[in-house]
């Protein structure tokens, strides 16, 4: 058994040179603080997802108690 450490940092591919999920993932890392919409590239569920999740938990305290209000009715 081995370990494999990644260093996101050094990930430095742009959005237009993505080739496979593994890049996905590591282009979702890398800049999950700056998107403010998901990329085309990403159009599966499991990405939206992701995103879907991130942007919840940027919201502050009362922003996300104003959220799951609405999204119970």
């Amino acid at each position: 058994m081995g370990f494999i450490y990644l260093e996101i940092i050094n990930f430095v591919k742009s959005e237009a040179e993505v080739e496979d999920e593994l890049d996905k993932v590591f282009f979702m890392l890398k800049n999950m603080s700056t998107l403010r919409t998901l990329p085309r590239i990403m159009n599966s569920a499991v990405f939206q997802r992701f995103f879907q999740l991130a942007s919840y938990a940027k919201l502050t305290k009362e922003e996300r108690t104003m959220y799951d209000i609405r999204s119970k009715t």
